[in-house]
Parts: structure tokens; sequence; C-alpha cells
């Protein structure tokens, strides 16, 4: 089906977020939307996916910081020094694997790195959408995350860490230190049983 065109509500939309009133701003666009005979829709349930939170140990207030995207592969680059050494981050999505890969690299041994998948800083989530908030755990290489959304769909992740450090394991998170490199391959799915998609990524 078709959106109607709602541009005429957009600028008292954004005055309504910038005013921190999300549910009138959302109410907003409905009305609009069922004015205009779409029907009834909700656009405030969150993505169904988490957030690969990744936190290095610094010796120092880091320099030379740049963000670099390159438009014809999609490749997202973040670059810093620290201490005399240079570090960078880079991240690719493949559709054609289906998979997200991301790499850290310097040229020293990397830092202390903690790794965990997480819910998107559950804070600003609208209230009524905390009733699950996910859960993540750790085997051996791998993160599991999971979670439902209100509406009853499952969904979640599966990290793979690969290293040549010292590592270490806690419930929901992994640690690397010492490091060359670290890798982390990540695999997402929705609507599917989250014990039936971890086993097969980790095939």
């Amino acid at each position: 089906k078709e959106i109607p065109d709602v541009t005429d509500v957009l600028e008292t939309m954004r005055d309504l977020l910038s005013e921190n009133k999300p549910v009138e701003a959302e109410f907003l666009m409905q009305k609009a939307l069922i004015d205009r005979g779409y029907g009834k829709v909700s656009i405030s349930t969150p993505v169904p996916l988490c957030d690969l939170k990744v936190k290095m140990d610094s010796s120092q207030p880091f320099k030379n910081y740049r963000r670099i995207i390159d438009m014809e592969s999609g490749e997202v680059t973040v670059s810093w020094k620290d201490n005399g050494t240079h570090y960078k981050r880079r991240l690719f999505v493949s559709r054609n694997n289906d998979l997200i890969a991301y790499r850290i690299e310097g040229n020293s041994v990397i830092p202390k790195t903690e790794i965990c998948l997480a819910v998107h800083d559950p804070e600003t989530l609208i209230k009524k959408c905390q009733s699950d908030m996910g859960t993540c755990y750790t085997q051996g290489n791998y993160l599991f995350y999971s979670g439902i959304t209100e509406d009853g769909t499952q969904y979640g992740a599966v990290s793979k860490v690969i290293h040549s450090g010292i590592v270490e394991t806690g419930k929901d998170y992994i640690t690397v230190d010492k490091s060359a490199s670290i890798i982390v391959y990540t695999k997402t799915f929705v609507s599917e049983d989250p014990k039936i998609a971890f086993e097969k990524y980790i095939k």
C-alpha cells in the first residue's frame, strides 16, 4: 500500500520531538496517516537489533581522530592516535554473506578491549517498550543476544570474536588483551527461535 503524502505535518512533528514530546509526535503522524486513508500504524516500535559495544583502554586523550565512509563499498573507518600508536576500526556489512564484519587494528598490540551485545541506550526507549531489554550470554569466543519486541517478535544476533591475545570471558562480555588485531563477525536474525538461530550460526 502506497504511503500518502504527510509532509505538511513534518514541521510540527519536528517541533514536538525537539520539545521532547515523542508520544505527541507519533500521535500526530498516526492521525495524518489515518485521515488520508492509510490506516493505523505504530512508528515507535524499536528496530529489532542491538548494539555491538566496544570499550578500549586508553592511556591518554586520543589525537588525530578521523571518521571516513567509502561511498562505493560502504566500509566505515575510524582512526586515531593514542600515546604514539595509530589505531583503526573498520566495519563493513556484506549483503552477499548476510554478515557484519568489524576489525580493530594498529601498529602495536591492541590494548584491553571489552566487547558485548546490548540494547541501544535503554534509558531513551519509550516506557511501554521496556518490558524486554534482551539478554546476552557468552560461550567460548561467541556472544549471543536475543530479545522480544512488544508484538512478540523474537530477534537477536550472534557474534564470533577472533583474536591472538589473552581472553577473559564474563557472563555477557568478552575481553581481549594484547592481541595483534581483533575481528568480530556478526549475524542477525528476526522472527526466528533464538536457540535454532544460535545453533545455525555457530556452525
